[in-house]
């Protein structure tokens, strides 16, 4: 199993990846050249692992809040801005775990998203529950992200 092949073509959206990393980067929340990134390990209660949770959940301050409070409101401008910040800093969290680097985050996403197209039947299909979520067929695989985590040294616990 690789993963190294950066050839970016092949991660579409990529940009927006470099894009967060550079705005964390300004922000002082990552570093372009790794040093000592915090990553998913040590202590839950790191400042960086509560500063990620508060950002994306926390009552008043988190974005899928926001995106929450806005649906319930029926304001489309503000539930499509609390959906992009959602997506926003959770690309971020992804990143800051993947030891700042967009790339490894990026094909973390991609792999998802490879696994989750694997859950159509032969014919395009989905089996669908009763709250309209895609279940997963018979033709499913799941992500390789213990693989992935192992190949990249991601985890520092």
């Amino acid at each position: 199993m690789t993963f190294d092949n950066r050839d970016v073509a092949e991660l579409e959206g990529i940009n927006e990846f470099y894009s967060v990393m550079a705005f964390m980067v300004g922000g002082d929340q990552a570093s372009w050249n790794n040093i000592n990134p915090e990553g998913f390990g040590g202590d839950p209660m790191s400042k960086m692992r509560i500063l990620r949770r508060r950002m994306l959940m926390s009552e008043g301050h988190g974005e899928a809040f926001e995106y929450l409070r806005a649906d319930l409101e029926n304001d489309l401008i503000e539930t499509l801005d609390g959906l992009a910040d959602t997506i926003y800093v959770a690309i971020g969290t992804l990143i800051k775990y993947c030891k700042d680097d967009p790339f490894i985050a990026a094909l973390f996403l991609k792999e998802v998203c490879r696994s989750n197209l694997s859950k159509f039947n032969e014919d395009g299909t989905a089996i669908i529950d009763e709250y309209g979520k895609i279940q997963k067929g018979p033709n499913y695989i799941p992500p390789r992200i213990a693989e992935m985590v192992e190949y990249f040294d991601l985890d520092n616990r």
